[in-house]
This record gives structure tokens, sequence and C-alpha cells, in this order.
């Protein structure tokens, strides 16, 4: 406490106190006022997203189609006085006003622009918001708000119901596989241990109960294909909503309702289930003319329980942090999700080199054709 406070009389005392003061002014509006009734939306500024580059602003609609990460505002106190400025952002956005930083990495404000105007003295302002990522309309919001009369400036934030259709896609898709989990759970608990054993990815040898799940082929397993196709898929769909610029798989994934949405997750899922049919007849053709037909079962239905494990860890953090954060970390999870398949391979060859009594180059060259090329594959389509 007593360095804040040293920190605060520098800045005070110093040619900064204007940065301080603004901070001041974040902090305190950080939260919405509170009405008894619905605040209303006065102005949306999209259309007043203005670009600097060769000396001077330029309107944003006609320069959307590039990649641009910083936009600005112009605010005129003859406009808005009285007003909220409020900004929502999916991706974490810093937050500078006339070129100074008030607020890093954040993802909401609402700002009381009367305070604004009354501390920088001026007539008008120029807000600029910044990101290292992409921005566009599906990803920021900035609109002024105004509040009906009777409003009061007690800081607490109202409960806004969400009516965002993806959020509604997200608890659907979260019902039914938590329904598939149950059915699949009661048909073969065994073999649902077996899959979703961490201790089993690193495990040198197999117990009888799990050797026997090694027919690639039967029909206990092809339920988990399936729900592995379909938690990969979800994942992907989550993952690249709204980053149809950093991607070109986002952009055949995009999504303008929630029917569209579960189609598209569905596309998605079919395909990666093709992938893993291919890769299963793949390793059993190799797996026999390397001669190593004993090690093709486990090998692919490891692969299937590291897809399981992997996407349901990484959908419970991305689906509970969308619902109520936003966007913050999606693409960070979806880059986590291929380091984790290239750590799949180290394990692999591992794992062979203390099953197989083969040579390391035997080894190695069966890893390149089973695994490795069809990783560089994914890579490919996932992050291209």
């Amino acid at each position: 406490m007593l360095i804040v406070l040293l920190i605060a009389c520098i800045l005070i005392f110093s040619r900064g106190m204007y940065r301080f003061i603004i901070l001041v002014i974040q902090l305190h509006f950080l939260s919405y006022a509170w009405a008894d009734t619905i605040p209303m939306v006065k102005r949306d500024l999209f259309p007043e997203w203005l670009i600097y580059q060769d000396k001077h602003y330029s309107p944003y609609k006609n320069l959307q189609g590039d990649k641009i990460n910083i936009i600005h505002i112009r605010l005129p106190q003859s406009l808005y006085r009285g007003d909220f400025l409020q900004i929502e952002s999916k991706i974490p956005v810093s937050l500078f006003v006339d070129g100074l930083l008030v607020s890093d990495r954040g993802i909401r404000w609402s700002l009381a622009l009367d305070s604004l105007f009354d501390t920088v003295q001026k007539d008008e302002v120029y807000l600029s918001i910044y990101s290292d990522r992409i921005i566009n309309a599906s990803i920021l919001n900035t609109r002024i708000i105004t509040w009906l009369p009777g409003y009061s400036y007690d800081v607490r934030e109202p409960i806004v119901r969400s009516q965002d259709y993806f959020n509604q896609f997200i608890i659907l898709v979260m019902l039914f596989i938590i329904v598939l989990f149950s059915f699949m759970l009661r048909l073969n608990p065994k073999q649902m241990a077996y899959y979703f054993s961490i201790g089993g990815i690193f495990s040198q040898r197999e117990t009888d109960d799990s050797q026997a799940f090694h027919r690639i082929a039967s029909s206990g397993n092809l339920l988990f294909y399936i729900l592995g196709s379909l938690l990969t898929g979800f994942l992907i769909v989550i993952s690249l909503h709204n980053f149809k610029d950093h991607y070109q798989l986002a952009q055949t994934i995009q999504s303008a309702d929630w029917v569209s949405a579960v189609l598209s997750w569905l596309k998605v899922s079919i395909i990666v289930l093709l992938f893993f049919f291919i890769k299963a007849a793949g390793i059993y053709l190799l797996a026999f003319l390397f001669g190593m037909k004993d090690h093709s079962g486990f090998q692919f239905l490891d692969f299937i329980r590291i897809i399981l494990i992997s996407t349901l860890i990484l959908l419970v953090v991305e689906s509970s942090y969308y619902l109520v954060y936003g966007e913050g970390i999606s693409l960070s999870i979806y880059k986590l999700f291929g380091w984790i398949l290239g750590a799949w391979i180290i394990l692999l060859f591992w794992k062979l080199l203390r099953r197989s009594s083969l040579s390391v180059f035997h080894l190695f060259s069966y890893i390149c054709a089973t695994e490795i090329i069809p990783f560089l594959l994914i890579v490919k389509v996932l992050y291209e």
C-alpha cells in the first residue's frame, strides 16, 4: 500500500498528473450506474470509427477489409454531455485517451463522459482502442448510453441477460454432450474408465481388461470415436468464432445464428471422424508393413484417449470462460491443442522404445509414417 501511495504522489507532482487523473476516472467508472429503469442506447459508435494513416484520420468502414488492430473515436463534448461511453470487447484491448494509456488489457468499461471532459478541459477528445489482434465489429462494441430520468451514480452493475445466439449454442451442445456421456457411462463403464484414465496414457503395460478394448473396429470403440470427433469439432468451432481473419479454416465455419453454428459443428465433427477412420486404416496397414502389428491397437486407441481427455479439459475451460468473460483465451486454447498433439508423438515414441526391441531408426521411421506426416497435415489445416 505504501508503494502505491508513493507512486501516486510522484505522479501528482509531476507532468504525469494528467495521466494519473484520467486513470482515477477510469477506476471510478469501471462499473455501470444503477438505475431503476433500463438504460437506453443513444448511439452506436461503429459508423464513427476512424483509422489514423498518412497523418490524417480516415473512416474505418472504407478500410475494414485490412488487418486493423487500433481504432480511434472522436468524442465531442457538445454531443455527449451527460452520457456514458460503453465499451465491450471479446478480446483484451487497451484504452487510450488523447494518446495516454488509461487501462490495459480489459474487456469491459463504462465511462462517465462528463467527468472525462471536465478532467481534460477540452471540447473533444480522441479515444483509441488497441489490441495485438485484429479488431472488427463482431469483436468490439462501442456505444453511447444515456440514462432515463431518475438515474443515480451508485457504482453498481445491472444484471443484463445475454441474447448472444452463440451462448445458446454452447449451452445446447454442452447439454447434449452431458447426455451422451451419461448414456455411454451406463452402457460400458469399464471402457469409459479406460478412455478417460490419464494414468493409462503414460503406463507401459495394459491390464487384461484394457487389452480387450484394443480391437480398433469394435462397435464399443466406435462410440468413442464419435464422441472424440464431436468434442474436437466443438472445440474448433468455439475457438475460431469471431476469428475469421486469423485462419482460413475459421472462414468456412462462421455462423449467423445458433442453427448455422450447430451445422458448422456437425460438419467439422464429421470431417474429424473421417480423419479418425483414415488414420486407423493407415496405422493398421503401416504397422503390418513395419512388422509392428501388435502395437497398432494401443497406438490408435491411445491417440483417441489423448483426444478425448485433452478436448474435454480444454472445452471445460474454454466454454466456461466464453460464457462468463467472452473470447479472451480462445486462440490460446486453440494453439495449445496443437501443442498437445505434438507432445503425443514424443510420448508415443518413448512408449514404443519401451515396448519394442526394434532399432531406434526403425521405430522413428514408423513414427514418421503414422504420426508425424499426419500431424503436419493437421497443423496445415488448423493453423494456416
